[in-house]
């Protein structure tokens, strides 16, 4: 398929774009970007200048050693490489760019084989489900036939200290289940902390023991046949020095309120404790020992249209999902030099442009709940002939602040999404131009057609 080449390097305030645009669908207020990338549709598309290229022209990714990730048809995998990655909709998988700029390390040794965890009476334990990988016999179902909270578990070495610890787990969805299953957390040897995470296995509703409580942070996250649940529970430096994962099979019919006399099976499947760390790692497998999964680099190398060096206007929209506060993007010659955007921990975005080492910001009114997978649709733009910079994100109005310095040269600079909360990328635009406060308040509420 061939492409016509567009050049929109010009200041631009509105319209429609044109009727033989084939990218018009990404426009905002009638500007199509100079440069994208869309990891969410049918296809990836990269498109530099107008032209449709290989991802690898536009993009580097590094990482060294495998990872997980979840394909096309939701079957979980281990690769050497960065693909797009997919997330679970509720009724579909939706490819996204997946990266994970840290290094994490699953502590659990053997974290998809319960016979190799000790057992507190659990009264059976069998390989027999389907599990995330799609491939039979791969799940384990646990049961509990003795009505005494019965559970397996596997225990790890800790610090005497305060810090916050993650753990995540696999549990197969259920219709019409009456009697549901747990993910616990125990931090022993000291003043003890108990955190007992109750799932509704029909619903993916989730909620702590009332007895229980110690955990933070509990998230759900849809994983086609199963949910993905965690939390976080953080050490209070009294003398804990083991923490205890345990599986409970069966152990309430209300969430919230654990009933240890009822019998019942639950089906489970990857477990992961992510130590010193309240951040929700892509699932690592394990097969004896703990496993770390090393951090991901990603730049957008090629810039052309976009940057040139001697720009008076630029600028960008992202739209992905993110975990926690930190850097979306970030285009840096040094600390003097540079344009950011970032999450803060309130869920506002700032756009941050440091030009000689003189600083201006905007920060959105807005902003969104931080927490795991959480979308964020937000744009920006410098104007340095206008003189203001803006920023905004879906659900509110742009803020614009004044800005008198010179936009600087960042010809030499990568585009980096590799230091900051992002988890799945499904779309990121560029223009050589700014777009103004229209433009960025169209970008913003951009959805898929």
């Amino acid at each position: 398929m061939s492409f016509m080449v567009i050049n929109r390097r010009r200041r631009f305030f509105g319209g429609a774009a044109s009727p033989s645009d084939p990218y018009a669908a990404y426009a905002a207020n009638g500007v199509t970007p100079d440069t994208f990338a869309d990891f969410g549709g049918a296809s990836e598309l990269i498109v530099l200048n107008g032209t449709a290229v290989a991802h690898d022209t536009a993009f580097t990714f590094a990482r060294t050693g495998n990872a997980g990730e979840f394909d096309s048809d939701g079957a979980f995998s281990v690769v050497a490489v960065r693909r797009a990655n997919h997330i679970y909709s509720g009724s579909s998988w939706l490819p996204r760019q997946l990266i994970e700029p840290a290094a994490a390390t699953n502590s659990i040794p053997n974290s998809r084989d319960f016979n190799s965890w000790a057992s507190s009476s659990l009264s059976a334990t069998a390989q027999d489900q389907v599990g995330i990988d799609g491939v039979s016999n791969t799940a384990w179902t646990l049961t509990d036939n003795g009505g005494t909270g019965e559970n397996c578990y596997e225990s790890i070495t800790v610090s005497n200290d305060g810090a916050t610890h993650t753990v995540a787990g696999f549990v197969k969805k259920t219709v019409g289940a009456t009697v549901f299953p747990a993910l616990r957390v125990d931090l022993l040897n000291g003043t003890a902390l108990e955190a007992e995470l109750h799932i509704n296995t029909n619903t993916g509703a989730v909620a702590f023991d009332s007895g229980k409580n110690d955990g933070a942070n509990a998230n759900v996250e849809d994983c086609e046949d199963f949910w993905r649940v965690s939390f976080t529970v953080t050490n209070n430096s009294s003398g804990n020095t083991e923490l205890r994962v345990r599986v409970m099979a069966a152990i309430c019919s209300t969430i919230g309120t654990r009933n240890t006399s009822l019998t019942g099976s639950s089906v489970w499947d990857q477990i992961d404790c992510f130590l010193n760390t309240s951040v929700v790692s892509s699932p690592i497998p394990t097969a004896g020992t703990p496993v770390q999964r090393n951090a991901e680099t990603y730049a957008l190398t090629d810039k052309t249209g976009f940057i040139t060096g001697t720009d008076t206007g630029l600028s960008g929209a992202f739209k992905g999902l993110v975990t926690g506060s930190g850097i979306l993007m970030d285009i840096r010659v040094d600390v003097n030099n540079r344009i950011a955007l970032t999450l803060d921990s309130g869920g506002t975005v700032t756009l941050t442009v440091v030009s000689g080492g003189s600083t201006t910001t905007a920060t959105t009114a807005n902003n969104v709940t931080v927490g795991v997978n959480v979308e964020v649709n937000c744009a920006w733009y410098v104007d340095a002939d206008g003189n203001f910079i803006g920023v905004s994100l879906a659900g509110g109005s742009a803020d614009t602040t004044a800005f008198t310095d010179a936009i600087p040269d960042l010809s030499t600079a990568d585009v980096d999404f590799d230091q900051g909360p992002i988890v799945n990328i499904e779309l990121v635009r560029f223009w050589g131009s700014s777009i103004g406060t229209a433009g960025i308040e169209d970008a913003d509420g951009w959805a898929r057609a």
